[in-house]
């Protein structure tokens, strides 16, 4: 079982866990220096999404990328304090598991800022 966040503060910072492991969970908590500013676009320009966090999400097929997303906007909810939304997407596992699994195709979800 594991979990992760990232977002903006000044810059990007994640975090991600994992708690099935003996003992102690482990856990990575980071940040990228980025200016806010620079967020979705690069050091060099070379980013095509200014001001955003780009996710790109695997399904197996469009019918289940579709079903997938129609599903998120039930799972609609305001965030703590009323600022903005949550939503929800399940994205399936690859089945069956790759001999590495950053070939392609690539992983279920990627986060790019």
């Amino acid at each position: 079982m594991g979990s992760g966040d990232i977002g903006s503060n000044g810059s990007v910072h994640y975090s991600i866990s994992h708690n099935d492991s003996p003992g102690a969970p482990g856990h990575y908590k980071d940040s990228d220096p980025i200016p806010s500013g620079d967020i979705g676009r690069g050091s060099n320009g070379g980013k095509n999404h200014p001001g955003t966090f780009a996710v790109r999400m695997r399904f197996p097929d469009v019918a289940s990328a579709t079903n997938a997303l129609n599903a998120a906007i039930g799972t609609a909810s305001t965030v703590p304090n009323g600022n903005g939304i949550y939503v929800t997407c399940l994205v399936p596992v690859v089945a069956p598991p790759r001999t590495d699994p950053a070939l392609n195709p690539f992983y279920e979800i990627n986060v790019d800022w």
